[in-house]
């Protein structure tokens, strides 16, 4: 529960990253060692050598020291208690390493104070001071770090994303309006969606329109998404890629790729899930300015993308995909709509499966000896769900200019298609 309730903070906190909540560590009775937390009036080498003792670096101390600009102080000088670490303690902001050093903050740890000086934190220290991306990136790769320390990560899971239940309130809806203009809000069939909303707390990507797909396998699935259902149906899985924008002064565009994505028609629009921080180990700054809502940046601290200025949600900044034409928006006006997505670990397992199953079917056939070139059926399904043949064999890591792999692409084809039949 600490380590649910602590994600959570932080997540909600303005500024605050979205982090990881792991949870499922076994109970133990046994309390810990007396003094293996460092104490404020502690030495900063015996602070450091504290933490390197579980891995972490002085550069992970400082970021996590960083902490502080949520918070106030009871124990550390009774006389003082219910002082800020900084003038800003309702926000995740760099303000508290500014003023701890300046020595204007309403309240400083000691230690606080002599890691802005010691020649181990202090390059860390200012850097952080200067760049509130370049401590978000280092606070949540240390954060997912740290928490997990003599834990075995493979038994642990995320309560941010697959232990949320039906109607559980993980993400608010300031409105008293229905979400129903979401729904009603569709594009007309020659234009896609354009919004794609980032959902730090879902476990999955979702499109809403089948012509986001580069590449697409037809699979009957379910989606909960909190505040407009259960049970909302999965149409097919594939792979989409999103030309984004890095900058407002920018017109060229990077193409992301989205693996697993789901195809749900009936959703409110498009969804940008979890995943992306994971896979690519970016952070979410929600620090709204003149030309963005919020940027994500790459573990360097660099800019990747931007949110759009505005709009009412973290609305990433696209351009059209090649051959196709962007609708118009379906989140709009001036007021936040919080939506979310849950794509539970049964329907993910269901898609394992089958994808095995694939492999599986077409190893029989090609031992069965069915390598026949494609019929006209077969190309129409290709070029319908994938485009080419190309495209098809890209998605299921195959080469086509190996015979061998594509009578192996061959085979897969048509289990697919006995599948759908």
């Amino acid at each position: 529960m600490i380590q649910f309730a602590a994600s959570i903070a932080i997540a909600v906190c303005p500024l605050g990253p979205r982090v990881k909540a792991l949870v499922g560590r076994t109970d133990s009775s046994t309390p810990a060692t007396e003094g293996g937390v460092p104490s404020t009036k502690d030495p900063i080498e015996k602070i450091l050598d504290t933490f390197a003792a579980v891995g972490m670096s002085a550069t992970d101390v400082v970021a996590l020291v960083g902490s502080h600009t949520a918070g106030t102080q009871s124990f550390d000088d009774p006389s003082q208690a219910g002082k800020s670490l900084d003038s800003t303690p309702s926000r995740w902001d760099v303000t508290f390493y500014r003023e701890t050093k300046a020595g204007t903050a309403p309240y400083s740890f000691s230690s606080d104070k002599r890691m802005t000086n010691d020649s181990s934190t202090s390059g860390s220290w200012d850097r952080f001071s200067n760049s509130q991306g370049a401590w978000s990136a280092a606070f949540t790769s240390a954060w997912e770090r740290f928490t997990v320390v003599g834990n075995d990560v493979g038994s642990l899971q995320d309560s941010l994303t697959s232990s949320v239940k039906k109607g559980t309130p993980t993400q608010f809806h300031n409105s008293d309006r229905s979400n129903e203009h979401l729904t009603m809000a569709a594009s007309s069939k020659n234009e896609i969606c354009p919004d794609w909303i980032y959902l730090g707390l879902s476990n999955v990507h979702v499109a809403k329109d089948r012509d986001w797909f580069n590449s697409y396998t037809p699979f009957e699935s379910t989606l909960e998404a909190l505040f407009f259902g259960s049970n909302m149906p999965v149409l097919g899985i594939g792979t989409v890629h999103v030309p984004v924008k890095q900058h407002a002064s920018s017109t060229s565009t990077t193409l992301w790729e989205l693996e697993d994505v789901l195809h749900v028609p009936s959703f409110a629009c498009n969804a940008l899930g979890r995943p992306i921080v994971d896979k690519y180990i970016y952070s979410i700054i929600e620090e709204e300015d003149a030309t963005s809502k919020g940027t994500i940046r790459n573990k360097l601290g660099q800019q990747v993308a931007y949110f759009l200025a505005e709009r009412p949600d973290l609305i990433l900044a696209i351009g059209a995909p090649a051959g196709k034409q962007l609708g118009p928006p379906v989140i709009v006006g001036d007021e936040t709509w919080k939506i979310n997505c849950l794509w539970h670990d049964t329907e993910r397992k269901k898609w394992e499966d089958f994808q095995k199953a694939q492999k599986n079917e077409a190893v029989d056939a090609k031992e069965t000896g069915d390598n026949s070139e494609y019929s006209d059926a077969e190309k129409d399904f290709l070029k319908q769900h994938w485009g080419s043949e190309y495209k098809f064999f890209v998605h299921h890591k195959l080469r086509v200019y190996k015979e061998e792999d594509r009578a192996e692409g061959r085979a897969i084809l048509r289990a697919l298609m006995s599948k759908n039949d």
